[in-house]
């Protein structure tokens, strides 16, 4: 058995007690490394330069440069990084706005540190990880703008029971193992289910496809 990848993550947070709660317990999970802990999002794309993280936890109202900015820089330069953005308050135009700049994870604050836990696990399944709350939020914007209907096909696709099973599953958070295991499969053949859906729907992430299904009454939330 090969051993686990090394995940290293970058923290931006200015509010000093709540970063060192979020340090503590990320230090407990296996095979994560802390490598930056900065007061901004200035300091860490600096800090960046040197040290490369696979995730970066963003403090979405930071002073000076924001999270979102901070995102946008760090994925110009560090396209494959992955972002998790983590805000006082649930604003549906802001979810929006972190989405659309390439954020994987979007949380409140008032979620508990564990939520973060169970979202880094989740990218490392390379699934966006979106929790009830703030799902809701951005499937019912989505559909009540109409930001989804551009980018899909106007006739209904079939699907088999496995993939509307895998569909109604991601909309629940499982991560790509707990779906192979629900349905009796590896994870390399649902991701192959996945990739195959977002070529049937023309979509270009688990999002899409979610509000796909609902938007056609395949599953419900």
């Amino acid at each position: 058995m090969q051993p686990s990848k090394t995940i290293r993550i970058g923290i931006a947070e200015h509010q000093t007690v709540f970063r060192n709660g979020l340090v503590s317990i990320l230090k407990e999970m296996p095979n994560v490394i802390v490598l930056h802990e900065m007061n901004n999002g200035e300091e860490l794309i600096q800090a960046i330069n040197n040290y490369i993280p696979d995730i970066l936890v963003l403090n979405h109202h930071m002073p000076g440069i924001d999270g979102i900015k901070s995102s946008q820089m760090a994925r110009e330069k560090f396209p494959l990084v992955k972002i998790i953005i983590l805000s006082q308050e649930i604003n549906d135009k802001e979810i929006l706005a972190a989405i659309e700049n390439g954020t994987s994870v979007y949380l409140s604050k008032d979620d508990s540190l564990n939520e973060i836990k169970k979202a880094i696990q989740g990218l490392l399944d390379n699934v966006y990880f979106i929790n009830d709350r703030v799902s809701k939020i951005l499937i019912n914007n989505l559909m009540a703008k109409g930001n989804v209907g551009q980018n899909l096909d106007n006739k209904i696709e079939d699907f088999s029971s496995n993939e509307i099973q895998i569909i109604r599953l991601i909309s629940q958070e499982f991560t790509t193992k707990q779906i192979a295991d629900c349905i009796f499969r590896s994870s390399r053949t649902v991701e192959k289910y996945r990739s195959k859906m977002f070529l049937k729907v023309n979509v270009q992430s688990s999002v899409g496809l979610v509000v796909y299904a609902i938007k056609n009454n395949l599953i419900e939330i």
